[in-house]
């Protein structure tokens, strides 16, 4: 197996997986230009499937390029079909997709959209997370509640520590001082790892390295949005109940 991280627009990420065995596999496939250009260079790595997490454009807009020059399946959130063009393969919560000899799991994590899927890889210990899950974030909602969302991530976290996450864009920095900033305000308590990870993560974006993949066990520790549950985070936020105690944080980081 092989992960190549293209890098697309301001800050997103476009995945391609290669494996020498079977097939490629192409996630979130946002920026035409970029793809086109490496595939010019990489033809052994065209994509025979694509993963799609959502219906924003930033994530869709090469689709169709793709399916008419390599005639891919496009696996699509079942939610989301009718915006997402050439699609395929509607999968649905639950839904094991066997490419190769993986078997992707499609876990829905509605929040930032109504429909968004991420895809879980058990044999290789991958997760694409698309809008749902970044390092030290997670999604605006801009369709769903706050109670869908902390639930989607609640999803996420029953998955393995080990789980290396690839997520659709780089905002670990910010999600960083946000973190920071906020816990200072409220007196929340970080983990004693919490600076170390940082300053390693600092020195790859310095060196305009990327910061994917990371852990899902960090996340869990570190990751203010998948600790709402956290009763002394609650009481610091005088939250009633772990739903508005997301809420009061993610209110926060959109102001942030």
């Amino acid at each position: 197996m092989e992960m190549i991280t293209l890098k697309a627009f301001t800050d997103n990420y476009i995945y391609l997986l290669k494996n020498d065995r079977g097939r490629n596999i192409l996630v979130d496939p946002g920026d035409t230009d970029v793809i086109c250009d490496f595939l010019e260079e990489n033809i052994s790595r065209k994509p025979h499937y694509i993963l799609v997490t959502h219906h924003h454009s930033d994530h869709i807009a090469a689709v169709g390029t793709l399916f008419s020059e390599y005639r891919c399946d496009i696996i699509v959130p079942q939610v989301e079909a009718h915006k997402i063009p050439d699609a395929i393969h509607h999968v649905k919560d639950g839904d094991v997709i066997p490419i190769n000899d993986l078997s992707i799991t499609a876990i829905e994590t509605p929040g930032h959209t109504k429909g968004h899927m991420c895809y879980y890889i058990p044999e290789i210990k991958i997760l694409f997370s698309g809008d749902t899950l970044f390092a030290y974030g997670c999604g605006r909602l801009l369709e769903g509640t706050p109670g869908q969302m902390f639930h989607s991530l609640q999803k996420l976290r029953a998955l393995p520590d080990d789980v290396n996450v690839y997520c659709g864009h780089e905002y670990t920095l910010k999600n960083i001082a946000f973190t920071r900033d906020f816990s200072k305000q409220i007196g929340f308590t970080l983990p004693d790892d919490f600076d170390a990870r940082a300053d390693k993560i600092q020195k790859l974006r310095d060196a305009d390295e990327t910061s994917m993949p990371f852990l899902l066990g960090d996340e869990k520790r570190h990751n203010l949005f998948m600790q709402a549950d956290n009763p002394e985070l609650i009481k610091l936020l005088e939250a009633h109940g772990e739903v508005e105690a997301f809420a009061k944080i993610r209110q926060a980081r959109n102001a942030f």
